[in-house]
């Protein structure tokens, strides 16, 4: 439900977002499987006397049908497509086409729509979600406007707009592209109340669909993170169901939260969340949208061993991909370690260098990296939003160092602030005869005296992504050399 307080009108703002090719067709919310959801600077273009406002847009890749709206889950008012109210500049008769229709598949893929009076729930990199004021299922929609977009940056959540664009899908999610129409600003909504469902509700893919989109909320006596499968998403549960949290407008993994979030991971919880239902790479998300979204925090058990109090051999170097073949090496070089403590560690304060051992050249694990006892972590070389491959790593070390593939070689060494946990014997760059194949240590179990052997490595044989590089990140590695 919606509460809207009557306000004057905000100069009738109206922010045209017009591209000389017409509107494009698709575009993301996130940037899972090759999502990028955070940074981005709003730009704009030239400003007329009427305050509209002409970005440049570009265009999003191709669309895919998502799930199906079942009959018996529908409980939004009955709408028409035919509607009319006037346009108050000129006092003509104007469409009103509704979110309820466009949701509902009364309003086709790919149709012209002039969506009046509907309010602003969240505001993310790459658009903005809006909503009826009479909520219910069916009634919310991401607004696509692309990360040029100047409207971004004067957006509020609670503002009422018009939209004018055309309906799209992209990889599921149904969506206004608003790239070459407009969004205009038309006054103040108060404030949305997020719909309270029951997780398992919005954990089903059928009894969610209706519900993309919406502003929703689950509560809990607690939410507990039981899965992180990359991206900084984690899946929180009631003890019955699951569900699927997004980082897109807000994420408890960046340090810039360490102290608010503490221990934030596997084992942490919170009592109730809420947010807009986004959905992308095949999963419904709830998406907060800044702290206050997750409430009732409950820290994350402490791990077993953190980085500092390791000694040499603890950690252990297995694989090491020096040379991609699918993707560039500043984009998908990585390491794989493993834990030979015999307890859970975290390796949050992890140093890597090469052979220079430079303090002046190293990475750094900044984010909590939880690795289970006998366990794998798979670490990247720079950042999510760079990251060439399509299943994400453990952790990302930042743009230092970078292996060298030359015939010289280089070697992989892991510290703490102290001293040496572990270091690789040295490969030597066989020119193209290595790209793309990760360098594995065979002999098992992993030893931190056996990988410092160079005979003990070998190139790797199986694919382990879409673009055909090779190894096996995240796991045990071959015994035997093919």
């Amino acid at each position: 439900m919606t509460m809207k307080r009557t306000t004057g009108l905000l100069g009738l703002l109206s922010l045209a977002l017009a591209c000389n090719g017409g509107p494009a067709a698709t575009s993301a919310t996130d940037s899972d499987a090759t999502e990028t959801e955070t940074g981005g600077e709003t730009t704009g273009g030239q400003t007329t006397d009427d305050t509209t406002i002409d970005p440049t847009s570009t265009s999003s890749p191709g669309t895919t049908e998502g799930p199906a709206t079942t009959d018996n889950t529908t409980e939004s008012p009955t709408t028409t497509t035919d509607a009319t109210t006037e346009d108050p500049t000129t006092g003509s008769p104007v469409d009103d086409d509704t979110i309820y229709d466009i949701q509902g598949d009364v309003i086709g893929e790919g149709s012209d729509v002039n969506v009046l009076g509907v309010y602003v729930t969240a505001v993310a990199t790459f658009g903005f979600y809006a909503q009826e004021p009479d909520g219910g299922q069916l009634s919310g929609v991401w607004v696509y406007t692309d990360e040029l977009a100047p409207i971004l940056g004067m957006l509020s959540v609670g503002d009422e707009v018009d939209i004018v664009g055309t309906t799209a899908e992209f990889e599921g999610l149904t969506q206004i592209d608003v790239t070459g129409g407009s969004v205009t600003q038309t006054g103040d909504s108060g404030v949305t109340v997020p719909e309270l469902r029951p997780l398992d509700e919005l954990g089903d893919p059928v009894t969610a669909e209706p519900w993309e989109g919406v502003l929703v909320r689950v509560e809990g006596d607690l939410l507990e993170v039981v899965d992180e499968p990359g991206w900084d998403e984690y899946d929180v549960s009631d003890g019955l169901s699951t569900l699927r949290v997004d980082e897109q407008m807000f994420n408890p993994y960046d340090p810039d939260w360490a102290d608010d979030f503490p221990n934030f991971g596997f084992g942490a919880a919170f009592t109730a969340i809420q947010g807009p239902l986004n959905y992308s790479a095949d999963a419904f998300k709830i998406a907060p949208r800044d702290e206050n979204d997750v409430e009732g925090y409950v820290a994350g058990p402490e791990p077993g061993l953190g980085v500092e109090e390791m000694a040499p051999g603890d950690l252990v170097v297995t694989e090491v991909m020096y040379d991609a073949g699918g993707c560039g090496d500043a984009d998908c070089e990585w390491i794989e370690v493993y834990n030979n403590t015999g307890e859970e560690i975290d390796l949050k304060g992890l140093i890597i260098r090469d052979e220079g051992d430079d303090p002046n050249y190293q990475g750094l694990i900044q984010v909590k990296t939880v690795v289970g006892v006998d366990g794998y972590a798979w670490l990247a070389r720079g950042t999510a939003d760079t990251w060439g491959y399509e299943s994400p790593p453990d952790a990302f070390y930042g743009g230092d160092p970078g292996w060298n593939n030359a015939a010289q070689g280089d070697r992989v060494i892991l510290r703490n602030s102290t001293e040496i946990i572990d270091q690789t014997g040295k490969w030597s760059g066989q020119g193209n005869a290595d790209d793309g194949m990760a360098w594995q240590l065979t002999m098992g179990p992993p030893d931190p005296l056996e990988n410092d052997d160079p005979n003990n490595w070998c190139l790797a044989a199986e694919p382990f992504d879409p673009n055909g590089d090779m190894g096996s990140p995240g796991q045990a590695n071959p015994e035997v050399c093919p």
